[in-house]
């Protein structure tokens, strides 16, 4: 119990929206969805395509509501494009419309030839809302569709995690990064429940490895830095807590680490001549 489920402020909204079109285009969530919800014909209207690829550019530069319209019209153009709804949801879901998220991800599982996989999508918004039975029932229905579902198998592993099955979560944890080697958020979940079982030189290897995958995450170096003050490599941990900061200056839990291990280091006596 008590882990934390990723944040969804502004700063990892932003770049969740900035990931919108990696996701739909390489798959990094272990749905691979250009293949997974590809329509299972040509769009009917071709210009539903050029309104799906105009969406693209514009949540590509950050002006969210205009993709949102644009996915929209592809949607108005071809209600059967499975991509075009899925990428609708995305788009609501990093808004913040988790009810409208919800039914658009819905309707692109009725359209993928993957169906419920899609709705590992949905288990995520139950997670943000605290439903985890709902969740849970969500991630097990993707993962009946597509047993190499990662975005489920991650989900499945928080839920464990939450009802204080920890084993459970790591194995469900260290499945997601088999399935997607890419999942940078995996690492972080599989490195902190690694480091909070007394697995600490399993928990550095993991996201060691996770730092060649997700450079860029604030939330994975705070686990590096905690998981190296528990070797009692005091400087590794600043280190690596402090480069959590320069990421994210308002990551609360590396600023109180930071202020811990520096009291920490100047209370210590000096060392013996």
């Amino acid at each position: 119990m008590g882990q934390r489920y990723p944040k969804q402020g502004n700063r990892s909204g932003g770049r969740r929206w900035r990931r919108l079109g990696l996701w739909l285009v390489m798959g990094t969530l272990g749905l691979a969805p250009t293949a997974a919800v590809a329509p299972r014909r040509v769009a009917a209207d071709g210009t539903a395509l050029e309104y799906l690829r105009m969406g693209y550019t514009y949540y590509g530069i950050g002006w969210a509501d205009i993709a949102l319209e644009k996915f929209q019209s592809a949607v108005q153009r071809d209600p059967g494009l499975a991509e075009a709804h899925l990428a609708v949801a995305m788009a609501l879901e990093a808004k913040g419309d988790l009810d409208g998220a919800a039914a658009a991800y819905r309707r692109a599982a009725a359209l993928s030839p993957l169906g419920e996989a899609v709705l590992a999508f949905v288990g995520d918004l139950e997670l943000r809302q605290g439903h985890w039975q709902a969740a849970q029932q969500e991630y097990r229905r993707a993962l009946g569709a597509d047993p190499q579902n990662a975005r489920a198998q991650l989900g499945l592993g928080l839920v464990a995690e939450h009802v204080g099955d920890l084993d459970g979560a790591i194995a469900r944890f260290r499945r997601t990064v088999e399935l997607a080697p890419e999942f940078g958020e995996a690492y972080v979940h599989l490195g902190r429940l690694l480091r909070r079982t007394g697995k600490v030189d399993q928990a550095l290897e993991v996201l060691q490895k996770g730092r060649t995958v997700e450079s860029a995450s604030a939330e994975l170096y705070v686990e590096l830095g905690l998981a190296y003050a528990a070797k009692g490599a005091t400087e590794q941990a600043l280190h690596w807590l402090d480069r959590a900061l320069q990421l994210d200056p308002d990551n609360a839990e590396a600023r109180e680490q930071l202020a811990r291990l520096k009291g920490q280091r100047q209370a210590a006596p000096p060392a013996a001549p």
